[in-house]
């Protein structure tokens, strides 16, 4: 409750802190998780929201949501390690999953999910050096997304 009030009038530090009571209470809250994960990620904390998302991930492994955001994680971790070549397979799978467990949901989230998904294997497909493929999923991804993700506009330029 207070967190999300605090994250909407960009209070992060606030935000933060009632999400550091919130899990120290209830450590298994999933929304808790992810609501700290988007926290950390406006305060700049890479290594935190890391070790946030995999938290997530392990506690709700049928969320869409924490299974993205795995996704993302195995993404950057592949970048930042020149090993992306070695887990292409795995975020493919993880959007793959995330995908099915959407699966029959027509729900205004679960579209903005699978456009997230297009981005996501859209910026695969470009660090892979495949531009046709990623322009293609990027222009799918903007067309659901619209300007709610914005990196999707930016690697859409970057990729013609």
């Amino acid at each position: 409750g207070l967190a999300i009030c605090s994250m909407r009038r960009e209070e992060f530090d606030h935000a933060k802190r009632c999400l550091v009571r919130a899990l120290q209470l209830e450590p298994n809250d999933d929304l808790a998780c992810m609501a700290m994960t988007v926290v950390q990620l406006q305060q700049r904390d890479g290594p935190g929201a890391a070790e946030t998302i995999k938290r997530l991930y392990g506690l709700a492994p049928e969320n869409p949501i924490a299974v993205q955001k795995f996704a993302d994680l195995v993404f950057f971790k592949g970048i930042t390690t020149n090993r992306l070549r070695d887990v292409s397979g795995a975020i493919r799978d993880l959007v793959a999953s995330a995908e099915k467990l959407d699966a029959g949901s027509i729900t205004k989230d679960s579209r903005h999910r699978n456009g997230y998904a297009k981005f996501q294997l859209g910026r695969l497909a470009h660090y892979e050096g495949n531009f046709t493929d990623a322009v293609k999923l990027y222009t799918e991804a903007v067309a659901v997304l619209g300007t709610t993700c914005k990196a999707a506009w930016l690697y859409l330029t970057k990729a013609y």
